[in-house]
């Protein structure tokens, strides 16, 4: 773990390999907290470490259950041919 000292108003950068960058500034801080700001892409999901967690098991939940999509598809699939049926019996 790199620990590093910043003052208030100060930063550190992050950056990914294909370049993507973080930047978390000392907003401000107290005894016992201190207050984050952060500026990332849209793509870099920032998550307080306790939120992410839940999160994380959920999406390996949903990964051992079977995706969304594969979800969402079977559906579709029964509505097709539930409306298959009922338009062949109408037609009869």
């Amino acid at each position: 773990m790199l620990r590093l000292n910043r003052k208030k108003g100060e930063s550190i950068i992050l950056e990914t390999p294909d370049g993507h960058k973080a930047q978390i500034i000392i907003t401000d801080f107290s005894a016992t907290q201190v207050q984050l700001g952060i500026e990332a892409p849209k793509g870099i999901g920032v998550w307080r470490e306790e939120i992410y967690d839940v999160v994380s098991q959920n999406r390996q939940a949903a990964k051992k259950e079977g995706s969304t999509s594969d979800f969402a598809k079977q559906l579709m699939a029964q509505h097709d041919k539930k409306t298959q049926d009922s338009t062949e019996n109408s037609n009869s």
